[in-house]
C-alpha cells in the first residue's frame, strides 16, 4: 500500500511539472502590493457608488420638503472620513488592514476629517468646498485643534444635519496647504439616506428611517437612466413619507395580537402568520400611492419623471410573469398604465406654471 501511495505522488509530482510555457512566480511582496492596487480600486468604486446614492439622497430630499411628514433637517451639502481606525492597525484582519491601507494610498486618508462627497450643484460645491478638502471647522464644531482631533466630531456633526435653525454655515479648511473659508446658506429637506443593503435579493425599499437599494438591484439598475433610478428611489422616499412602512408595523403588531389569541405558544407559527398577513392588508393601494408621490419627488428633483412610463415595461423583459401577478404589488401593467396617467397630470401642471403637489396633499 505505501509502494502505490508513493508511486501516485511521484506521477502527481512528475505531471504537475511538464508545463511548456513561460510563468511567472510572484513574491509575497508583489503579491501584496498587486493587493493594494486592487483595494484602491475597490475603495474608488465604493466611494463613487456612496456619492451617486448621497446625490440621489440630497436631490429627493430637498424636492420632498413641501410635503414632510416630520420636522425638515437642513442638508449640508458633503460628507466627511477619516481613517480613524489605523491606531488599532495591529488588532485588523489581514483584509481590514489591506483596506484601510488602499484607502490611505488612494485618498491619502489619515486621522483627520476630509471632505469624502461634495454633491454637485449644491450650495457647499458652488462656493467652492471639493472631495479631499481637509475639514479644520464646520459651523460651531471644531474638527481639530492644538490638542488634536476632535473625538466627538462625527457625533456634533450628525447634531449640525439635524438641526434646522442654521441661516448660513461657515466652513474652515485646508487644501494644498493653504487656509481656505466659505460661508454659505444651506437648503432643507426631508431627509432620508439613501443605503446600499449588501443582500443578494434584487429589491428596493424603506423602513421609514431611510431607504435601501440592495448591491443586486444597483447592478441590474446598470442598464438604466440616471433619471430612471431616481424615480424608483423616489418611490421608496414616497413610502417614508406616506408612512407606510409605520402603518405596515401597526397592523403586524395587531396581526400578533390576534395570533397569540389564537395560538399562545406560537407552537404552529399563528403570531408569525397573522402577523405576516396583517402586514399585508392595503399593500396594493400604498404601493400606488408611493408610485404616484414617488414620481412627483422624481419630477420636483428635476429628473425626467417621463421615463416611468418604460420602466416597468423594461422590468416586464426580465419578469414577464409579473404583468400578471396582482399580488402585494400592483401588476406592471396596472402600474404602468398609472404612471402614464401621473405623467399627464404632471405635464398639464408644468404646462400651466402650477407646482408640482401631488394631489390631495397639502403643502407644508
Amino acid at each position: 500500500m505505501k509502494k502505490i501511495f508513493t508511486s501516485i505522488v511521484a506521477i502527481l509530482f512528475i505531471t504537475s511539472c511538464s508545463h511548456q510555457s513561460q510563468y511567472y512566480n510572484i513574491s509575497d511582496e508583489e503579491e501584496q502590493q498587486e493587493r493594494y492596487e486592487h483595494w484602491e480600486t475597490i475603495m474608488e468604486h465604493h466611494k463613487n457608488v456612496e456619492a451617486t446614492l448621497d446625490e440621489y439622497s440630497y436631490r429627493l430630499s430637498k424636492a420632498a420638503k413641501d410635503f414632510c411628514n416630520k420636522e425638515p433637517e437642513i442638508l449640508i451639502g458633503f460628507t466627511v472620513w477619516n481613517n480613524e481606525k489605523l491606531g488599532f492597525f495591529e488588532k485588523l484582519s489581514q483584509l481590514r488592514r489591506d483596506r484601510y491601507v488602499g484607502l490611505k494610498k488612494k485618498y491619502n486618508l489619515d486621522e483627520r476629517y476630509r471632505v469624502k462627497n461634495v454633491y454637485n450643484g449644491s450650495p457647499a460645491y458652488k462656493a467652492g468646498l471639493r472631495d479631499g478638502d481637509i475639514i479644520l471647522k464646520a459651523g460651531y464644531i471644531e474638527a481639530s485643534n492644538e490638542q488634536g482631533e476632535n473625538k466627538n466630531f462625527l457625533k456634533d456633526w450628525l447634531k449640525l444635519n439635524k438641526s434646522i435653525y442654521i441661516d448660513n454655515i461657515q466652513v474652515t479648511y485646508i487644501r494644498n496647504n493653504d487656509v481656505k473659508s466659505i460661508t454659505y446658506k444651506p437648503e432643507v429637506g426631508c431627509y432620508y439616506e439613501v443605503l446600499l443593503d449588501s443582500s443578494a435579493e434584487s429589491n428596493a425599499y424603506a423602513d421609514g428611517k431611510a431607504v435601501y437599494i440592495t448591491k443586486s438591484m444597483y447592478k441590474d439598475l446598470s442598464l438604466y437612466s440616471k433619471d430612471a433610478k431616481a424615480i424608483i428611489l423616489g418611490h421608496e422616499f414616497a413610502h417614508n413619507i406616506m408612512k407606510h412602512p409605520e402603518k405596515s408595523n401597526n397592523q403586524a403588531a395587531i396581526g400578533s395580537i390576534i395570533g397569540y389569541m389564537i395560538d399562545p405558544t406560537n407552537g404552529s407559527g399563528g403570531v408569525d402568520i397573522m402577523a405576516n398577513s396583517a402586514r399585508g392588508f392595503g399593500s396594493k393601494e400604498d404601493e400606488k400611492e408611493a408610485d404616484y408621490v414617488g414620481l412627483y419627488i422624481a419630477a420636483r428633483a428635476g429628473y425626467n419623471y417621463k421615463e416611468a412610463k418604460d420602466i416597468w415595461q423594461k422590468m416586464s423583459v426580465d419578469s414577464p410573469h409579473s404583468l400578471y401577478l396582482d399580488r402585494s404589488h400592483p401588476n406592471n401593467a396596472k402600474r404602468s398604465a398609472a404612471l402614464k396617467k401621473t405623467i399627464n397630470e404632471i405635464d398639464e401642471k408644468v404646462a400651466k406654471h402650477e407646482e408640482l403637489i401631488p394631489n390631495g396633499l397639502d403643502k407644508k
